[in-house]
């Protein structure tokens, strides 16, 4: 499952946990935006890190466009 951030995954893992899924072997949770809490996760969260100025300008680009 890909979580729309970490805080959100985290949720995710819990209440998988709660419901004995076993994460990562019966199920994948992925987390979005890399933030240092991630790093303590247990079981561990895969997450995809954003480089904030790339997606600033990316916004900017698209905002002049429309």
């Amino acid at each position: 499952m890909v979580a729309f951030n970490d805080l959100v995954a985290f949720g995710l893992l819990a209440a998988l946990n709660q419901a004995g899924v076993a994460v990562p072997k019966d199920m994948s949770v992925t987390g979005f935006d890399d933030i240092e809490l991630a790093q303590y996760s247990t079981p561990s969260l895969t997450t995809a890190a954003v480089p904030q100025a790339r997606t600033r300008q990316a916004r900017m680009a698209g905002a002049f466009t429309q």
